[in-house]
């Protein structure tokens, strides 16, 4: 729950964020009155939580399974159960993810150009000093979310082998995948205690350390 409440409450309520300081700059008489604050403030973001909370509470409750963990790993291996269902998965990189981030992108790159235009139509010379600061942070939030918030459908259980050795992406170990090559390792070396014959060879053994390890290939 902390997993998915954090990471897409986040996303969701800084895409909103977005929106709203556009209004705020450009439309600041929509929120001239308490009903109108209301209307654009407190009932959206209150509706982001609340959908959350049942979302991500149903979602947990039947999409819960059986998690093991490794304490030589990062996280120790941890995945969420509701990332097993390939729809779920799809929803979520839809309107947790993408969605999101070209919201924060579109407001924050339309902000900048409208203040631009704004300022030559009135005839004023734009102050760059003045206005830098907003432009490198705008910018930098659009950067951060692309990398750390863009999530990616993977889908979970009996994956082919080539899925769940994916290399890490931007430099970001994948943990999901590292959690199931961690299972996958261990059911191997079950097998070969039991029946002196293991289930991979020696190149997806080595593959799979690898991912345990966040290693590049």
């Amino acid at each position: 729950m902390d997993y998915l409440l954090l990471s897409k409450w986040c996303s969701r309520i800084v895409a909103w964020a977005s929106i709203q300081r556009y209004i705020l700059i450009f439309h600041h008489g929509w929120m001239s009155t308490q009903k109108k604050k209301i209307l654009l403030h407190y009932i959206p973001i209150t509706t982001i939580i609340i959908y959350g909370i049942i979302l991500y509470m149903t979602i947990d409750l039947f999409l819960s399974c059986d998690r093991s963990y490794y304490s030589t790993i990062l996280y120790c291996g941890f995945s969420s159960c509701a990332y097993n269902s390939t729809a779920y998965s799809i929803f979520e990189l839809i309107t947790g993810g993408i969605t999101n981030i070209k919201i924060i992108a579109i407001c924050s790159m339309i902000l900048i150009i409208r203040l631009i235009k704004q300022k030559h139509r009135l005839n004023q010379q734009l102050n760059w000093r003045k206005h830098r600061k907003m432009a490198i942070q705008l910018l930098s939030i659009i950067l951060l979310f692309y990398i750390f918030y863009l999530p990616k459908t993977q889908k979970m259980g009996n994956q082919p082998m080539k899925t769940i050795m994916e290399p890490p992406t931007f430099g970001v170990c994948q943990i999901n995948n590292r959690g199931m090559a961690a299972e996958m390792r261990q059911k191997d070396d079950n097998q070969k205690k039991a029946t002196n014959t293991p289930l991979l060879d020696v190149e997806d053994r080595r593959k799979l350390n690898k991912v345990v390890h966040c290693e590049n290939f």
